[in-house]
């Protein structure tokens, strides 16, 4: 199981993340409202490099992030070109945005890229396993008992419930 994740958000900005949930699991409560990004998440295979090349990620997955610091990552797929999947962010079932890779800041490569620098930049060691989150300009307010779920074209489906 993944304990924590470093990601960047669709601004550039760096995020620390903890406690990964796993796919469908209920989100901890937490008092404030609360909500969630969708985007890819990178697991890597091996301490990066400012250099970062292929053979660094283990894979891709669809990523779910709350406001919380909570994230679930759907199944892991092999690297693959990622430039322009579409994305479908669906509540209770009903798709509410649809979006595409191609709306990370600067590329999903290239946001992964700044993630890893940046990281590096603050101290924080980056080891095999580590998920990597570019996050989408995305964001879903949760409601109570809601399931939220974002389907990535070629990669899958992960969902949390609110």
């Amino acid at each position: 199981m993944i304990d924590s994740a470093v990601g960047i958000d669709s601004t550039g900005e760096p995020l620390m993340v903890a406690g990964n949930v796993r796919d469908g699991a209920t989100l901890s409560e937490n008092g404030a409202q609360r909500h969630l990004s969708a985007g890819l998440a990178f697991i890597l295979a091996r301490e990066p490099a400012r250099g970062l090349d292929h053979a660094s990620i283990a894979g891709v997955a669809s990523g779910l992030l709350c406001s919380n610091r909570e994230f679930a990552i759907g199944p892991m797929s092999p690297l693959r070109d990622i430039t322009n999947l579409g994305v479908l962010v669906s509540f209770s079932g009903l798709p509410v945005q649809t979006t595409s890779t191609a709306a990370i800041e600067g590329g999903p490569l290239a946001a992964l890229q700044v993630a890893v620098n940046r990281a590096s930049d603050q101290g924080i060691l980056l080891g095999p396993g580590s998920v990597v989150l570019a996050l989408l300009p995305t964001s879903v307010v949760l409601s109570p008992d809601a399931a939220v779920a974002v389907e990535i074209e070629g990669l899958g489906r992960v969902q949390v419930i609110a």
